[in-house]
């Protein structure tokens, strides 16, 4: 078992992980949003290999998750952020999901604010145990 100090450095390099991947994640999904309806050619290709990106990203940051949650579950002060940001990493996939399914905005809407949560989450939490890190205190 490593110390608390070790898991707060590794948990805080799992949340700047998954900041990295919400960032292209979003650059993704603007860029599919971007390209619209295309009517074939070159944009309809460029389009399929951007979902293909975005719904490989998507998969890491589902990974990056439970990795997250699986450091963060020993160290309690922490644990509450890595189980929302998880949860609203879930919350955007679903919709997505549903987005692709239905061609419906609202599910787009749903995805944008689990992307949004997401970041929060995931950036308070790089914050908290990087101060934790650097002040020498890790999480309980």
């Amino acid at each position: 078992m490593a110390s608390k100090s070790v898991q707060t450095k590794e948990l805080t390099g799992r949340a700047w992980s998954q900041l990295g991947m919400l960032v292209a994640q979003f650059l993704l999904g603007m860029g599919v949003n971007l390209i619209g309806d295309p009517n074939g050619g070159l944009a309809r290709a460029a389009q399929r290999v951007l979902l293909g990106l975005h719904v490989l990203v998507s998969i890491g940051l589902v990974v990056g998750a439970f990795l997250t949650v699986r450091i963060a579950h020993e160290l309690t002060s922490y644990s509450r952020l890595a189980r929302i940001g998880g949860a609203s990493i879930g919350i955007a996939l679903l919709a997505g999901i549903l987005n692709l399914a239905f061609k419906s905005d609202w599910w787009s809407f749903l995805m944008s604010i689990g992307f949004i949560s997401a970041v929060v989450c995931y950036g308070l939490l790089y914050v908290k145990t990087w101060v934790a890190s650097a002040t020498g205190k890790p999480g309980v």
